[in-house]
């Protein structure tokens, strides 16, 4: 479905503000996905899984992969197209060969940053096992307030409750973002069923994601009960 390896430096501090900063801090975000024709991220997700399908050996891997909004639409919406360019595995330390990209998918995304519908018949969607990763409650949120999290596919492959709280706003990387944490479970068929440890890194202005770091505990149809630590991040531009 996807592939592993744990990493991420964290390059916002929350306790490191000056009394200027926090001033100068916005108290309130929308928090929903603002999409914008012909807007592209390239993006390195490394994760990690450790599953008793494996006989003890930790599967790894990295993928590199594109998000392009093909067209925004009416109502909060978006034709966007995920291209893996480039995807490594590795089990119990060795990179398992010939690991073609799969092709890329189109699908049209929703104000809260989600799939309306989940192409199920592509089962190496990179954002399959990480979906959760990408969710904004599409409400307006004060900084220190805790947010609903219910929401669910169209096509009822998977649905995601719990919630979450925007703990903070300041400076990632070149630019400004929300930071948010968050506790969701996640049900479906032929995806992984679990409970998700978010904290998510969102542009301020527009909600897409800049870095997200994750835990998921939970079974899978082929690899059984897994955790899965995770790191998605953007592709700077410097």
């Amino acid at each position: 479905m996807i592939a592993p390896i744990v990493a991420a430096l964290l390059s916002l501090s929350i306790g490191s503000y000056s009394q200027e900063q926090e001033a100068q801090a916005p108290t309130s975000v929308e928090l929903t996905r603002v999409w914008t024709t012909g807007e592209a991220q390239d993006y390195i997700l490394e994760l990690s899984m450790e599953s008793g399908a494996f006989e003890g050996e930790k599967i790894e891997g990295v993928v590199e992969f594109t998000v392009k909004v093909l067209e925004a639409r009416s109502g909060g919406e978006a034709s966007v197209r995920t291209s893996v360019k480039k995807l490594t595995l590795k089990l119990g330390g060795q990179e398992i060969p010939d690991m073609e990209p799969p092709e890329p998918i189109e699908a049209v995304f929703g104000p809260n940053g989600l799939p309306k519908n989940l192409v199920l018949d592509n089962p190496d969607d990179p954002l399959g096992m990480v979906l959760p990763a990408l969710f904004v409650p599409a409400v307006g949120v004060k900084v220190g307030d805790e947010f609903k999290v219910d929401w669910a596919s169209e096509d009822g492959a998977i649905t995601l409750k719990g919630g979450g709280k925007l703990t903070a706003t300041g400076r990632l990387y070149e630019e400004h973002v929300a930071r948010l944490t968050m506790q969701i479970k996640a049900e479906g068929k032929d995806l992984p069923t679990g409970d998700f440890e978010l904290v998510t890194y969102v542009n301020s202005q527009t909600r897409k994601l800049v870095k997200a770091e994750g835990t998921l505990v939970g079974e899978d149809p082929d690899a059984g009960k897994m955790t899965v630590k995770f790191v998605i991040r953007k592709v700077r531009d410097v």
